[in-house]
């Protein structure tokens, strides 16, 4: 069947998103270890930060750390700012370009931010459609906003690619529904393997 439609996640696929998400990450340890974080979990959060998302953490953590903690964290991670130097990956743009197919960017976090992101790397104008949402707050998946996407443009999951880099999230999602899938070996996910 023929591909009519791709869909892109944001972070680490079309950008490099990791110096910023380095230092939100330091930020919401430090305000978590100022609310009464136990130091004695910091490795083992450290340890899930190089293949998990903040969100998954958050998920991960929530039997040993409080909410109120947890929240706090996730809160700082999620609010803190794009910087002014971010531009798009190599060929990005040329490949946007070149796509004769309807493109979707779905992206989660806090909205405000990936808007910030998207309008600073100039991407908004190459896509059909564009998804931002917070996962925490709608308490949707990228499975339901790609299901979503099916429904709303009549296409069948064999015409859709779906490209992002997190095995866990767009990934598998993807491959849930039944569309065809390439992860793009980026930041911290680059060594995570199908």
């Amino acid at each position: 069947m023929e591909v009519k439609a791709v869909i892109f996640d944001l972070d680490n696929t079309l950008f490099d998103c990791m110096p910023s998400e380095i230092a939100a990450f330091g930020a919401a340890k430090k305000v978590m270890l100022e609310l009464g974080l136990d130091p004695k979990l910091v490795p083992k959060i450290d340890s899930l930060y190089k293949t998990t998302p903040f969100l998954g953490i958050v998920n991960e953590m929530k039997d040993a750390v409080p909410e109120n903690i947890l929240d706090a964290g996730y809160k700082t991670y999620s609010s803190a700012g794009v910087g002014d130097d971010i531009k798009p990956f190599p060929d990005v743009v040329e490949t946007l370009k070149g796509l004769k197919v309807i493109k979707i960017l779905v992206t989660y976090g806090d909205e405000k931010i990936q808007w910030e992101k998207i309008n600073k790397l100039g991407l908004a104008g190459f896509f059909d459609e564009i998804y931002v949402f917070n996962s925490l707050e709608s308490g949707k998946t990228k499975k339901d906003v790609f299901a979503h996407m099916l429904e709303k443009l009549k296409l069948e999951p064999e015409e859709v690619v779906v490209v992002g880099d997190q095995l866990f999230s767009e990934i598998r999602h993807g491959n849930d529904l039944g569309m065809h899938t390439v992860q793009m070996l980026h930041g911290r996910h680059s060594k995570s393997k199908p």
